[in-house]
């Protein structure tokens, strides 16, 4: 697997479309560092004196949502902060239920004022910011034009080489990548303190595997121990025994 590393120096991709009235995109992200000051852009459709909408996060890590309307910044953030050196799937739509925000597939802020946004295809999206850099790796990128679906995207960010960024949906929006460079990304078990620890491995991919904590795991029993992830079948039962339970 590969992803796109952002150094946070003039690093983005230049995206081949602009969005449309109604959309959702998602992303997995792996940040390296928050800005210093102002904030970081992961995607946007912003210029100087052009603005349509960004998903970005602060310099304290938390992670925001901007759509411009009627001249002004509409906004909603998380209320929790980013995990530095962690994947994190993020995504944020524009439909009839109104502007919303997830993290991890969790809804964390919505606005359901925002139902819509005015399309502008007098500047593209792009990945990434030469302004607002960008300290982190993207794994991948969907975009779903719901109001418009020859706006739809799938970037996997699979090449690993070259300065196209491919788009797997058949609408053949291409990205130009200017700066970021492709990243070898090993998956496995990043945890140390699990069986199956690989040092290698640049991203947790859920697979730890840890030795059993042997216990009584009956809620009723006085030897009930609450971090035992296997039933030693040892219960040992006072008041319970009048429910008919037995010793096992």
């Amino acid at each position: 697997d590969y992803a796109l590393s952002f150094d946070g120096t003039d690093d983005y991709v230049q995206l081949n479309f602009f969005s449309p009235s109604q959309f959702s995109l998602e992303t997995e992200i792996y940040i390296n560092q928050f800005p210093s000051s102002d904030v970081s852009h992961i995607i946007s459709q912003y210029d100087q004196g052009i603005r349509v909408f960004t998903l970005e996060f602060d310099s304290n890590g938390y992670l925001i949502f901007n759509v411009w309307v009627n001249n002004n910044w509409v906004t909603i953030t998380d209320s929790e902060t980013l995990n530095l050196n962690t994947l994190i799937k993020v995504s944020a739509k524009v439909n009839n239920d109104g502007m919303s925000l997830y993290k991890n597939n969790e809804l964390v802020s919505n606005n359901p004022t925002i139902t819509s946004i005015s399309a502008n295809d007098n500047i593209l999206c792009k990945l990434g910011s030469p302004t607002f850099g960008l300290f982190a790796k993207i794994h991948n990128l969907k975009i779903d034009g719901i109001s418009n679906q020859s706006f739809n995207v799938d970037y996997p960010i699979t090449t690993g080489f070259g300065n196209i960024l491919y788009d797997h949906s058949g609408n053949q929006n291409h990205g130009t990548i200017v700066g970021a460079t492709w990243e070898e990304v090993i998956s496995g078990c990043a945890d140390p303190y699990a069986e199956n620890y690989d040092e290698n491995a640049d991203v947790d991919d859920g697979s730890c595997l840890y030795e059993p904590i042997l216990g009584c795991m009956f809620f009723g029993a006085y030897n009930f121990r609450t971090s035992a992830t296997t039933e030693c079948k040892s219960w040992q039962i006072n008041a319970y025994i009048e429910a008919g339970f037995e010793d096992e």
